[in-house]
């Protein structure tokens, strides 16, 4: 409340929203306008949302009657900056905004951020990626270990600089060359159809390959992959070398796929269980015995999981909730 009231406020890289309510209910959730009566105004509210989303450019894109689970995550995002600005805050905080962005979204995004400078509001921006700190940036201060390393004007900084700063050290390769392998066919898709969104879609993905699909938001590349995923909503005509395409829907990770979803937090991970009980639940034909979990079969693939991701904290049986937006991300990682 101190922080409020001295004009600070943060967007978190984990959205605060209230997902059953409009996008203007969440915008002036902790102050809603009142009529004389002391009763909320909702033309009031209403038309003072759209006023704030004119000021982010985003009229056109975010409906501030639209409930807040249906918006994009861009859209979740214009959403709590336009919150910030209902508290009228001077100096707003964004902690690594871009990380759950589309393409699309980042752009507008970048759009918000230099209106609200424009508009006289002072901004710290978190992020680990270089270019947007070029693109967005006056003054850069490089944090290491927890410490501050130096603080710098960025129209006089390199990128080689930063990067020094960063890692402690020179970095000569950025990006080593690589030698893939390819192997046998794992995943082949066949004429894949999607009515209205995509048509006549076919690829193969190797062992050792990384297939990429690229587009634009709404071009249909996550459509393409629910629609690959054994038990997804979308599944049309696919087939697993080595495998009956019949009841392909019923293997689902059994069959080896497994889907990563863009939003960890809805359909990625059950934040309020545990770590542990996160990566058992995958797992549950390979850790019962007669229809029972035993937690001494958790153990094993349980700290394996841990090691190999390097998530921390190191704690099994912590919350997933309680971890930061990126070991989130691990956990949503296959672990089978």
């Amino acid at each position: 409340m101190q922080a409020r009231q001295l004009g600070i406020a943060a967007v978190y890289q984990e959205f605060n929203l209230l997902r059953d309510m409009s996008a203007a209910e969440n915008i002036f959730l902790s102050a809603p306008p009142v009529n004389r009566a002391g009763l909320i105004d909702t033309r009031l509210r209403a038309s003072q949302a759209t006023e704030l989303l004119e000021r982010l450019g985003a009229q056109h894109h975010v409906d501030p009657n639209e409930l807040a689970k249906n918006l994009t995550v861009g859209e979740q995002q214009i959403v709590e900056i336009a919150k910030a600005l209902a508290a009228n805050a001077r100096i707003l905080i964004m902690d690594e905004p871009s990380a759950v962005l589309p393409s699309r979204d980042l752009d507008r995004l970048f759009a918000v951020i230099k209106a609200l400078r424009e508009q006289g509001h002072g901004i710290i921006y978190i992020s680990h990626r270089l270019n947007e700190i070029f693109e967005l940036a006056d003054r850069v201060t490089v944090l290491k270990d927890g410490h501050s390393v130096a603080t710098l004007d960025v129209a006089g900084t390199t990128n080689s600089q930063l990067i020094r700063l960063m890692v402690g050290r020179e970095l000569t390769d950025m990006y080593p060359p690589a030698q893939p392998r390819f192997g046998d066919v794992l995943l082949e898709l066949n004429h894949l159809g999607v009515e209205h969104v995509v048509s006549d879609v076919s690829f193969q993905v190797r062992a050792g390959e990384i297939v990429g699909l690229a587009g634009l938001g709404g071009s249909g590349r996550t459509t393409i992959a629910r629609a690959g995923w054994p038990g997804a909503d979308y599944w049309r005509r696919s087939s697993l070398p080595g495998k009956a395409s019949q009841g392909l829907q019923r293997l689902g990770t059994t069959a080896g796929v497994v889907l990563i979803p863009e939003d960890r937090k809805a359909f990625g991970l059950i934040l309020d269980q545990s770590v542990r009980f996160n990566i058992a639940l995958p797992n549950l034909l390979r850790l019962s015995h007669w229809q029972m979990i035993l937690k001494r079969f958790e153990r094993q693939p349980v700290m394996a999981a841990i090691q190999n991701m390097q998530v921390k904290p190191a704690a099994p049986d912590l919350p997933a909730g309680n971890l930061s937006g990126g070991n989130q991300q691990r956990w949503s990682l296959p672990n089978g």
